[in-house]
């Protein structure tokens, strides 16, 4: 079972057995290092977007958690793009060779730093939806399991 975080997990990791605690901490584990692998991927991209006194540089660092990801991020660059255009390329790569990772659910924060030397902040974390509440993985007072992991109510955008 891959590893899935839930818009709220105190909701219902509570409630679980020891045995069932155990393994959401496993899989809250592989998803807190994924989450750390992608911001570590932001990092760089960053890395690789700042200018260098006012020309562009003719080599650089492409990374990402799957090969053909890191080659669409460098065929963007060989195109003319920038480290935007490629982190875009990438993210939307990993979103067909690695979907349980990426997209829907999954976040980014990344500084740019504009030719004229602005720096930009973008936060690309997703959210709970506007109507998700503390007890919404509950019926009846008592948790249901799998609620907060699977389906529609399992979703951060």
């Amino acid at each position: 079972m891959k590893a899935q975080w839930s818009a709220c997990p105190t909701c219902v990791y509570p409630f679980q057995t020891g045995d069932q605690r155990d393994k959401s901490t496993i899989h809250s584990l592989i998803g807190l290092i994924s989450s750390f692998r992608n911001l570590f991927y932001c990092f760089v991209i960053f890395l690789v977007s700042l200018p260098s006194n006012g020309f562009a540089e003719k080599r650089g660092v492409v990374a990402a958690g799957h090969e053909l990801a890191a080659q669409a991020g460098i065929n963007a660059l060989d195109r003319g793009g920038n480290a935007v255009d490629a982190a875009v390329a990438i993210g939307l790569t990993l979103g067909v060779v690695d979907g349980f990772n990426s997209g829907i659910g999954g976040g980014c924060f990344m500084l740019i730093r504009t030719p004229r030397g602005e720096l930009v902040a973008l936060d690309g974390r997703e959210t709970a939806p506007e109507k998700a509440h503390r007890d919404m993985y509950l019926r009846d007072g008592q948790a249901v399991s799998g609620l907060s992991q699977k389906g529609a109510l399992a979703v951060g955008v």
